[in-house]
């Protein structure tokens, strides 16, 4: 048989275990609105008690005690008037079976506590912390009162003995009551917490996603703008002046429909069209329609390209993300310098490596690169890189960087093999 303190600590570990399923079936699931849920908690909070009844502990001879009242009190007032209903018949119907005198003693307990629950629980989800763990001690005092008012009625003894072993019992009961609320309550807070902290960075990400974008966009309809306006009130330009400001405002038009296009992939890379994709020739398109911006800027594209290096993928989603990464690497070196795109196979994985001999970044640039808003250009926006790094997920694969300042940056991406055609 158990010793007491060993049954105490048995107690004390089922309601620690009723702590943990209400975090997950009552505060993960507030009001208890999935049916599941409010009958795994009724399960758990009605095992709580017969576990705390089967094993009592003694505070002394003749008095037995147990902490049924803590799962019964706080399982009751968070669960509401139907599983009070529930354990009262449990307790009741259990009390009957183990025998003894204390069975009466329950009965004077539940006709005294019938009407202070049905006056707390409609309004305990109503009230402040500070109600809810009063409410819950005043339950717990009275609970202790007139069990230890039934002990004694029951063996006719009263002395100091008596006195401090009931004086134990409703310290012990009390507490227990009010850690358990209190946890309780903390743990909600803290939910709450963390759900006020997860929508309010969502606000900001969309804030800063709207000012972003209304920032980029603006900039090339100022221009259009412009330019439509100087057509309008002087008719007489010469007609080259007019094809003139006609082609830039067409180019600022496609860079204003370039910029929302890039937030638009990088809420949603859309990788819908998967085919077999043979890497090489689509690198060698990128480097193709890069040959322009890389020779008016006097830089050397080098390329090692592998052959048979198969991917499912789409064509159009992995050409702008090289196209991308190049552009971003071309710009990083200025003028003067050299470029290379390595395509390998390696294992069951292709690898991909974007190499430039530009100005580097540092090891916190480096861990920025990629998220929102950030780039290490003047008047970038890093959308370009964001939109790279989300088609390589959307592919199954992944991106590294590795980059020393005034050494270069090595860009690697990663994509599984297409194992058969």
């Amino acid at each position: 048989m158990l010793n007491d303190l060993e049954a105490l600590a048995l107690n004390v570990f089922f309601i620690l275990s009723l702590l943990f399923f209400h975090q997950v079936l009552i505060i993960d699931n507030p009001k208890v609105k999935n049916k599941s849920s409010f009958a795994w908690y009724m399960s758990v909070t009605i095992l709580t008690v017969i576990l705390c009844m089967t094993f009592p502990f003694s505070m002394g001879p003749g008095f037995i005690f147990d902490l049924r009242a803590v799962p019964f009190i706080v399982g009751s007032l968070y669960g509401g008037t139907k599983l009070y209903l529930i354990l009262l018949s449990v307790i009741s119907v259990y009390r009957f079976i183990l025998g003894g005198d204390g069975f009466y003693t329950q009965l004077m307990i539940v006709i005294a506590l019938f009407p202070l629950f049905m006056y707390f629980i409609p309004r305990f989800a109503h009230y402040q912390i500070r109600q809810k763990i009063g409410s819950a001690a005043i339950l717990a005092l009275i609970y202790s009162i007139i069990t230890c008012g039934g002990l004694f009625w029951s063996t006719r003894t009263f002395s100091a003995e008596y006195l401090i072993f009931s004086f134990m019992y409703t310290t012990v009961l009390l507490l227990s009551v009010w850690m358990t609320t209190y946890f309780i309550e903390m743990m909600r807070n803290n939910h709450l917490l963390r759900e006020a902290a997860h929508h309010f960075e969502k606000l900001k990400v969309v804030s800063e996603l709207a000012a972003s974008v209304s920032h980029e966009v603006r900039n090339p309809l100022t221009s259009v703008s412009g330019f439509i306006q100087m057509l309008r009130e002087d008719p007489d330009l010469p007609v080259n002046k007019r094809k003139e400001f006609l082609d830039i405002s067409y180019e600022e038009l496609l860079r204003a429909q370039s910029i929302i296009s890039d937030y638009l992939n990088f809420a949603k890379p859309n990788i819908e069209k998967l085919q077999p994709l043979e890497l090489s020739q689509e690198i060698k398109y990128v480097l193709k329609v890069a040959t322009s911006l890389s020779n008016m800027q006097q830089i050397q594209l080098l390329s090692t390209l592998q052959e048979n290096c198969w991917v499912l993928g789409d064509s159009q989603k992995i050409r702008q993300c090289i196209i991308n990464l190049v552009k971003n690497g071309i710009e990083s070196i200025g003028a003067v310098g050299t470029l290379s795109v390595n395509l390998y196979s390696q294992g069951e994985e292709i690898y991909i490596d974007i190499r430039d001999s530009g100005k580097g970044m540092t090891p916190q640039q480096v861990n920025r690169l990629g998220n929102p808003y950030y780039s290490t250009k003047e008047k970038g926006t890093g959308l370009g890189t964001m939109v790279a790094f989300s088609i390589v997920q959307g592919m199954g694969g992944k991106t590294e960087v590795d980059s020393k300042l005034g050494e270069g940056t090595v860009i690697h991406i990663i994509l599984p093999k297409l194992k058969s055609l």
